[in-house]
């Protein structure tokens, strides 16, 4: 992951890997040793308030002005503070660049989920999210390779942060949401869209079923539809319950993950190796992933990728030392799981929730 292999450079571990990079600039630089060893573990934990506050806000912007600018701005966003990060001159400004990294990169996973599923059916929607997924794993595997080469963590952050620019010029030919448009009653705007869909589908002899009328009937628009917020989430009983069992999920999810992925170090093998290793494994589990939901839907894959990785995390946590390889494997095998979940979680919930507060 990026986000664990930067805190690699910045956490003090002393890996064999690490350690000309480290003693030569970050410990004369920052000092992060002894009393301050604290600091180390800070700077994970305000990238992560950045994911929660990017959450927040990218989630809102989407809503209220459209998906398409708003993921063109995350990916500019990620960009520019990458960049100053990998300039930083003391730790408190790697700190707050590094935290605005985890804002932009939370708008970028959520806003491209959410376009690619709103543009497609109910029957092709799981091969939609999970088949593009594997560049993310191919990406962790990159990673392992791009930071073998490139020593110095400077350029290592411009080198992993740099790809965004040119996915910001991609933004240019992706549409806009043919279903935010009409949930925001922009049914010209929307008409359009559509009508290029239809053409690149070669369903031009459907065109009447695309007619001005036949869209406003599509969804009930009423004066107040820019006005949904964060509240809608509670203001129903229905809702409320939503909110909180998919609150819980994502809770577990993220949390077996990102443990598994920034515990790569405790098993004593080449970190370079090991974070191949984590995104090879995501390839079959998404490839799985994509089969099981199709036979047996989201709610049970969900439930059962969950359990399946609490149980080899806790019969990890039983195992000796003496035992390295084992331990490795079971690793191995509950990253892939927790990546399952994590899959199926962005699907899931994305379809649960209605357009006006996806």
């Amino acid at each position: 992951m990026i986000e664990g292999k930067t805190v690699d450079f910045v956490c003090v571990d002393f890996s064999k890997a690490f350690d000309n990079v480290l003693h030569g600039q970050l410990i004369q630089k920052w000092d992060l040793v002894c009393e301050k060893r604290s600091l180390n573990q800070a700077a994970t934990s305000i990238f992560f308030i950045g994911v929660a506050l990017g959450a927040l806000l990218f989630g809102y912007l989407s809503d209220k002005f459209g998906r398409r600018k708003t993921l063109l701005l995350a990916f500019l966003f990620t960009m520019v503070a990458g960049t100053l990060a990998s300039f930083s001159t003391s730790y408190p400004m790697f700190v707050v660049f590094r935290m605005l990294c985890g804002v932009g990169l939370t708008g970028i996973s959520i806003i491209s989920i959410t376009l690619s599923v709103e543009w497609t059916d109910v029957e092709h929607r799981a091969a939609m999210a999970i088949i593009p997924s594997p560049m993310w794993s191919v990406g962790n595997m990159l990673l392992a390779l791009i930071a073998y080469l490139i020593r110095d963590w400077r350029w290592l952050l411009f080198a992993v942060t740099s790809p965004c620019l040119v996915a910001a010029a991609l933004c240019w030919w992706i549409p806009e949401s043919a279903r935010w448009l009409l949930a925001n009653g922009k049914t010209k705007e929307a008409q359009v869209s559509l009508r290029k869909c239809a053409k690149v589908n070669k369903r031009l002899g459907s065109d009447l079923g695309l007619s001005s009328e036949v869209l406003d009937k599509i969804i009930d628009i009423d004066e107040g539809h820019d006005q949904y917020w964060f509240w809608h989430l509670v203001k129903s009983p229905g809702m409320r319950k939503l909110t909180f069992c998919t609150g819980i999920i994502w809770f577990g999810t993220a949390f077996s993950y990102y443990s598994i992925s920034f515990s790569m170090n405790d098993y004593g093998f080449n970190v370079y190796l090991m974070q191949f290793i984590y995104g090879a494994i995501e390839l079959p589990a998404k490839l799985i992933t994509y089969i099981l939901l199709k036979w047996i839907g989201r709610r049970c894959c969900q439930g059962w990728f969950l359990i399946l990785t609490s149980l080899l995390m806790t019969f990890n946590l039983f195992m000796t030392k003496d035992h390295p390889i084992l331990q490795l494997v079971i690793a191995i095998f509950a990253k892939g799981s927790s990546e399952a979940a994590f899959t199926t979680a962005l699907l899931y919930t994305v379809e649960l929730f209605p357009t006006v507060v996806r």
